[in-house]
């Protein structure tokens, strides 16, 4: 048997759980084995000690808000998994509501040619058009942080900057105010 058998004997006997041949055995370790004997005596000063002191009870309604806590944490966790899996049934049913559609969509233009023929115009020219806009946006970005303009684009940024600081203050005090007070 290795020593850490002896020390789990040892952690039994203590609890009075050794059978009386286990109990001699562990006797007869002891006294050849100098290092588990000078375990086994600060284990039994550790017992000791332990034993003379005043058993604590816990406070009153502890173990009453320890399962409340408990419970809690468990419908959290429950509320959780239950929206997920809601959010997934919701993509799920919105997936499939979709795809009917667009099949429901496919099979009308199909047996309506001259309606699929306009679409189709129509997306063209939005996708032109889109194409335009982002090119002006573009440009307009460019010239707003050329060189020249990056001064005034800097003073805009800090004043509108100043402007939002000033509205968030005069915001709070409203609220600050009580209710019965009239602002001027």
């Amino acid at each position: 048997m290795n020593h850490s058998e002896y020390t789990l004997w040892m952690s039994l006997a203590l609890d009075g759980m050794l059978t009386p041949t286990q109990e001699r055995r562990l006797q007869s370790h002891l006294a050849e084995c100098a290092r588990c004997r000078a375990l086994w005596e600060r284990f039994a000063l550790l017992d000791d000690r332990l034993r003379a002191e005043p058993a604590v009870m816990p406070a009153p309604g502890f173990t009453a808000r320890v399962e409340a806590r408990l419970r809690a944490q468990r419908r959290r966790r429950y509320g959780v998994l239950g929206g997920v899996l809601m959010l997934l049934s919701a993509l799920s049913l919105w997936s499939l509501s979709a795809m009917a559609l667009l099949g429901l969509a496919g099979w009308w233009l199909a047996h309506r040619p001259h309606v699929l023929i306009r679409l189709i115009e129509f997306l063209t020219t939005s996708a032109a058009l889109l194409a335009a806009m982002n090119r002006v946006f573009q440009m307009m970005w460019a010239s707003l942080t050329a060189p020249p303009m990056q001064p005034v684009l800097l003073g805009y940024a800090v004043f509108m900057l100043i402007l939002s600081l000033l509205w968030w203050r005069l915001a709070g005090r409203e609220r600050e105010r009580p209710s019965g007070e009239v602002s001027i």
